[in-house]
């Protein structure tokens, strides 16, 4: 209780100021609390406004401008604080030492995914944000870091996107084509005598782990085509996937939490990407003030001895809403170059980075 109320005040006293609004001769402002209050009520019931109304008191059109403006507070004040992505090669280096700790995968710097976000058809908007499942939708794409946390989001792309044009409208793939990203230096999975013998260049770059919805790149890694698929890409594939399984138990935590991405929102996109961009932000915070109370233990996907996957209650809690799905496979044509480094790391979790429980998956 102490931690909530902790939590509560040091986010009043963000956006508290911005809130605060003069006593005039015609009527008394709505106190800032209270608007924040309705506000983190909505973000945790997706309510309607006009159940809102009679909860708080507060009248509909006034609830139509206050939510979603206190939504872009919460995330252009709190996101430099509790989302920065890494901007230096020693902070990205962390990240990579961390997947490796973690989830045994070297040279990762992220897990990527992408949902579609219901919204009610967008004025005049056409067949825009009209989607492949047969409803209009905004996008959320996010890469996670090892510790469930996002570490870049982008929100409000068009339903109606094409699966690679979701990825290439964002800020992070312009700054891989442009390298301001700042990754490390590639660098070899182990030294040459260990592994290989042969005179061939084996840097790896580091990269983000990712499903079939990306395109295949140097710094984006996908599994194998399930056609054709022989024992060491099976192993593979697994590998991969339980890394990218914290962008998964990220999406399903948000989801579970906040419960308004679970319906339709009758929002305009703008003000629908505010309200998306605000639960992400408040996401990372409660990660970062109490982990154990946001995530308790048995939330979150979980291995046993043998590494066996233990589904977390997060997949209970959210259900079978289908407001909250993944992308659809992307079609692109991707460079030889990634194929070959796709093969590397092939190699080495089959090798030399071998866990004792990866072979089970070949009997399952």
């Amino acid at each position: 209780m102490l931690i909530i109320i902790y939590f509560l005040q040091e986010l009043l006293s963000k956006v508290e100021p911005y809130l605060l609004k003069r006593t005039t001769l015609m009527r008394k402002p709505v106190p800032p609390s209270q608007i924040l209050a309705v506000t983190l009520r909505f973000l945790a019931t997706g309510e309607s406004y006009a159940s809102l109304e009679y909860q708080f008191r507060i009248s509909k059109s006034l609830l139509s401008n206050m939510i979603p403006y206190t939504c872009e507070l919460i995330f252009s004040l709190l996101k430099d604080e509790y989302m920065p992505c890494p901007q230096a090669e020693w902070e990205w280096e962390e990240i990579s030492q961390q997947f490796e700790e973690r989830w045994q995968l070297p040279n990762c710097v992220g897990a990527g995914d992408g949902k579609h976000i219901r919204i009610k058809c967008p004025r005049n908007s056409g067949s825009r944000y009209f989607n492949y499942k047969g409803y209009f939708s905004i996008v959320l794409m996010a890469f996670v870091g090892p510790r469930y946390e996002f570490l870049f989001v982008d929100a409000g792309c068009q339903g109606s996107a094409s699966d690679g044009g979701v990825f290439r409208s964002t800020k992070l793939w312009k700054a891989l084509k442009e390298n301001s990203v700042y990754l490390p230096p590639a660098k070899p999975l182990l030294s040459r005598d260990q592994f290989y013998e042969d005179d061939e260049d084996l840097n790896i770059e580091h990269y983000f782990v990712c499903d079939d919805a990306f395109p295949l790149g140097m710094n984006l890694m996908k599994p194998y085509s399930k056609s054709r698929l022989t024992d060491e890409k099976r192993i593979f594939n697994y590998r991969l996937s339980r890394a990218r399984r914290v962008s998964e138990n990220a999406f399903g935590i948000l989801a579970a939490r906040f419960r308004v991405l679970h319906t339709m929102m009758c929002l305009d996109p703008r003000k629908a990407r505010n309200v998306v961009l605000a639960c992400c932000t408040l996401h990372n915070m409660l990660l970062s003030k109490s982990s154990q109370s946001y995530c308790p233990a048995g939330s979150i996907d979980y291995e046993d001895e043998n590494g066996k996957v233990i589904p977390g209650s997060w997949r209970r809690d959210i259900g079978n809403t289908g407001n909250f799905i993944s992308l659809p496979k992307c079609r692109e044509r991707h460079p030889k170059n990634a194929d070959d480094m796709r093969d590397i790391l092939c190699d080495y979790v089959n090798g030399p980075g071998a866990v004792p429980w990866q072979w089970k998956v070949l009997v399952a």
